[in-house]
């Protein structure tokens, strides 16, 4: 710390500053601050610089600006900035009302009631603020927040500027002039001054010696030693006292509207100081823990000062060249003036200014001459106070052929020019080309122009140096001032290129540390060669081949880069914002580490707090961590770089302070993050941040075991249905099985019931009648049919379907053999639709007759005469309808016979028949139909029945039953 200190005393004080400043970068507006007016800054103890505005409190990391101004407030504007000793910040806005910085949310101090007007406190050891009240001091525990007053005094009587030494507050007292500290406990020391300012002023204590000096209209400063010696200090021009400072016990500052003062108090005391950058309104300044100067103004925001090495002559004046030799040091702008600059004071001497805002555009002295040749609207030599013009138009270099001789670069040739006349131009070479660079060693010339290098040596003709066998497009040359000098090309866009006679030796580019290829100005000092890029001056040191690079990170002002020049390990860069000077051997690596701090967590853009690692479910999973890079001197250039779990590592552009992950899957994620500096130093430190997304219900480990418990009840119940379906299917397979017996035993049924022995006997006796007649023809021909029909009924037997034409054979087969036995009485009439292809259809088998028997045994046996049966078949939609017409006595008729008999017939054909129409049903395939009707006459006494059946029909050609 004393170290910087002292060099602060060694750049700001003595007389020789007056013309020159340190070089500085403004952060303004333009460059993200909120506003221009700042009453005054701090660093706090993570890195942060707090700037109070006067738009309110923001904290800036190099990068952005966060606000904190809470709403309620009198007065926006606040100042006086302060860190207690648990690192929250505290203001005070014009008004006295007091806030402070938790958990970052400013918060209004309500223990501490307003003055009306701005007293600055202290704190003291971290934790009690001291600060002027309406009835004398007051102290607030900023533990327990807890006010109260220590010491009564009128509040008019205390001067507007309150300090510490660090266990007490310093503070002075208008009447009678005199200082008086007091600590935590309301001890009281009085210290008088022996000046007696009138009005308002400042008094301060600084290890036993006090100062004072007026606020208004202020023109000396008032030091007391401690051994009583008094010293006065006259102010360059009288000032208004804004601010009053004291870093280290050391260094007094004083802050004004036309800059700032500083003295060191423990040094012999000057007797006149000067103002540091007089044309800005200063209001305080601090040193970051960088190394780099902060200065806070109002209307001006914030002059950061990266290196005291690096200075700036004249900040207004746009310099476009520099030429430094034995003559001297001398320059050339862009408003087109020339002249010799002492770089003792410094101090410029204009020695020719033109009427003409044309930019100088080379420059070159000849010291036996005293003779200054340049290049502005046209070519000039100046000597003794006179000009001489020449020919050459748009010179672009001058180098020395000899001592009274110089090659010139122009546009439109190559020339030399004897110094004594320079009207006689001698054209050399590249007539009609732009010649933008030449080098020259004894009588050996380089040329540069718009069609390639070349290299032009006596009595020899010239040789193009190529590149990959392609023309060198050159902006500027330079020779190495060995024996066997070595020539160094900028190029337009291939960087810089060492060339030996005419061989390329070596190729410098990005790959080597250029910043970029495209190189305009070059200059060789000593072992070294630097040269100008569009952002950089860079320096290659020929012993180590090393690349150091000096950009607006050092302190060069962030405007164009002209032209550079060298004295006594000096260099001079102009530029359009003065000409800026530093030693050749500055340290050009950013030797401090940047630190990251991860501001805010926000999921789905809601805020979350990093204490632990939180849990989200998987619907936020829209991550975004903003982030503040602390590396002040990096304005802005420090790359972040993140690792999300073990994903490589992925460096962020320069600049980016917030890292998005959008649409993150479920996982545990580890976020690492880390910065690197523009010379490649990471962070110290590595922050990690952890975060769990869990997965949806449906993917959580107690889901899956509900799954597949309820697919394991599944696949259970699948199986017990599936058993229960084979038993079911089984059950119907046996049931089918049962039915086919049981159709097969009502097939032997119908068998039964027609060739059962009631009928068999009947056919036996009609036989045995036609024996006993003699009519041998009738019983022959009953029998053949007998025996014809029980074949036929054998037959039918083993089918389950039979043709129509079968069925109606032994129908009528049947009808025949109960017609003889009635001996002609019974009529039948056995009628068929012309339409039915009887070959083709089929019906169950045997499932006609029993009603036809019935219609015969029940209706027609029971009447003496007349018995007429009609059986017709016909089809009728998909169905073949057969109608069975007796004009019988009728069912009920015939019921009461049996009944009276003492030996009722049992009907065992209708039991097996009805049976059998049951199971046919049964099956799947369409259902046979049967209506039965009794028939009566106009008397209402029965005539017969009508029995009527629908079976559906079955061709041939489906062998399945009906």
């Amino acid at each position: 710390m004393v170290r910087c200190l002292l060099f602060l005393l060694f750049v700001f004080c003595g007389h020789w500053l007056a013309a020159q400043d340190a070089s500085f970068q403004p952060v303004d507006k333009m460059r993200g601050l909120p506003t221009n007016t700042i009453y005054d800054l701090m660093q706090d103890r993570r890195g942060f610089i707090w700037l109070a505005t006067d738009k309110g409190l923001f904290r800036y990391d190099g990068v952005n600006c966060r606000s904190f101004n809470p709403a309620g407030l009198n007065d926006k504007g606040v100042s006086n900035l302060m860190e207690d000793g648990r690192g929250r910040i505290w203001c005070q806005n014009f008004t006295g009302e007091y806030m402070y910085v938790a958990a970052d949310t400013l918060r209004l101090c309500t223990s501490l009631k307003p003055m009306g007007m701005f007293y600055p406190a202290v704190i003291i050891r971290g934790n009690t603020l001291m600060a002027v009240g309406i009835n004398g001091i007051r102290t607030l525990d900023i533990r327990t927040f807890t006010a109260r007053e220590l010491v009564t005094m009128s509040p008019q009587d205390i001067m507007p500027h309150v300090d510490t030494d660090g266990d007490r507050l310093i503070l002075a007292r208008s009447a009678p002039g005199q200082l008086i500290t007091i600590d935590t406990d309301g001890h009281q020391t009085t210290i008088p001054l022996k000046d007696r300012s009138e009005g308002v002023f400042y008094g301060i204590l600084v290890s036993g010696t006090t100062v004072s000096v007026r606020k208004v209209d202020a023109q000396q400063v008032t030091v007391t030693r401690a051994d009583g010696q008094q010293h006065t200090i006259e102010l360059a021009q009288k000032s208004l006292i804004q601010n009053l400072k004291v870093i280290g016990k050391r260094w007094l500052y004083l802050f004004t509207p036309a800059g700032f003062y500083q003295i060191d108090l423990l040094q012999k005391l000057p007797k006149r100081v000067t103002a540091q950058f007089a044309n800005r309104n200063c209001t305080n300044l601090i040193r970051d823990r960088e190394g780099n100067l902060w200065v806070s103004t109002i209307n001006s925001g914030l002059c950061q000062i990266p290196s005291l090495d690096v200075r700036v002559i004249d900040p207004a004046v746009p310099f476009s060249r520099v030429w430094a030799g034995e003559g001297g040091l001398f320059y050339g702008t862009s408003t087109n003036e020339v002249g010799r600059l002492d770089h003792r004071l410094p101090a410029r001497k204009p020695m020719y200014r033109g009427t003409t805002n044309a930019e100088v555009l080379s420059l070159f002295y000849n010291a036996p001459r005293q003779q200054l040749l340049f290049n502005s609207d046209q070519f000039y030599g100046l000597r003794q106070g006179k000009i001489n013009f020449s020919q050459i138009l748009s010179a672009k270099d001058v180098e020395p052929l000899g001592p009274d001789r110089v090659a010139v670069a122009a546009t439109g040739m190559l020339s030399s020019l004897p110094l004594n006349n320079l009207g006689k131009v001698e054209k050399m070479a590249h007539e009609g080309q732009r010649v933008r660079a030449v080098a020259t060693h004894g009588q050996t010339i380089y040329a540069a122009t718009s069609k390639g290098l070349w290299l032009h040596r006596p009595n020899q003709p010239p040789v193009e140096i190529r590149f990959t066998n392609q023309p060198l497009a050159i902006t500027d040359l330079t020779l190495t001032d060995e024996a066997e000098p070595t020539l160094y090309a900028a190029s337009v866009n291939e960087g810089v290129f060492a060339i030996r006679g005419e061989h390329i030796v070596q190729h410098i580019t990005t790959r080597n540390g250029l910043p970029d290829n495209s190189v305009y100005r070059i200059r060789a000092y000593k072992r070294q060669v630097w040269w100008l890029t569009e952002t950089a001056v860079q320096c290659f040191d020929l012993r180590t081949g090393l690349v150091r690079t000096y950009d607006r990170t050092d302190g060069l002002p962030d405007v164009d880069l002209k032209d550079l020049a060298f004295v006594n390990d000096t260099v001079y860069v102009a530029t359009q914002a003065g000409l800026v000077r530093f030693p050749t051997n500055l340290n050009a690596l950013n030797r401090n580490a940047p630190k990251v701090i991860a501001t805010s967590f926000l999921v789905n853009q809601q805020p979350y707090p990093m204490l632990k690692p939180p849990r989200f479910t998987h619907e936020q999973n829209n991550v975004e961590v903003h982030l503040s890079v602390l590396s002040f001197r990096s304005l802005g250039g420090v790359r972040v770089q993140y690792q999300l779990n073990a994903q490589p590592w992925t460096a962020t552009e320069p600049g980016t302070r917030t890292l998005l992950f959008p649409s993150l899957s479920p996982d545990a994620y580890t976020l690492r993050i880390r910065a690197i500096n523009e010379d490649n130093l990471p962070s110290r430190g590595v922050v990690v941040l952890r975060f769990q997304i869990d997965k949806p219900f449906w993917q959580q480990y107690w889901f899956l075991v509900f799954c597949l418990v309820g697919l394991l009840a599944i696949l259970y119940w699948s199986y017990r249905l599936r058993l229960a379906r084979l038993a079911r299917e089984s059950r119907l397979e046996a049931e089918k099985t049962a039915l086919r017996q049981e159709l097969q035993q009502s097939r032997l049924t119908a068998i039964k019931s027609q060739m059962n022995p009631h009928f068999i006997f009947n056919a036996l006796n009609t036989i045995q009648s036609y024996i006993y007649l003699n009519d041998k023809q009738a019983a022959s021909s009953y029998l053949v049919k007998f025996s014809e029909l029980t074949r036929i009924i054998l037959d039918m037997s083993s089918d389950e379907t039979v043709s129509l034409t079968d069925e109606i054979k032994a129908i009528r087969l049947y009808l025949e053999l109960e017609q003889m036995r009635f001996e002609d009485t019974l009529h039948h009439t056995l009628q068929v639709d012309s339409e039915l292809d009887s070959d083709q259809i089929r019906i169950p088998s045997m499932l006609i007759q029993p009603y036809i028997e019935n219609a015969i045994k029940h209706g027609l046996m029971h009447k003496k005469n007349d018995r007429k049966l009609v059986v017709d078949f016909r089809r009728h939609e998909s169905f073949l309808q057969i109608t069975i017409d007796d004009n019988g006595v009728g069912r009920q008729k015939s019921g009461e016979i049996n009944e009276q008999r003492a030996k009722r017939h049992e009907s065992f054909a209708t039991q097996a028949n009805q049976k059998r129409l049951e199971l046919l049903n049964d099956t799947d395939q369409p259902h046979i139909g049967i209506v039965i009707t009794d028939k009566h006459d106009p008397a209402g006494v029965a005539s017969g029945t009508t029995v009527v059946l629908q079976i559906p029909v079955v061709f041939k050609t489906n062998t399945a039953h009906a």
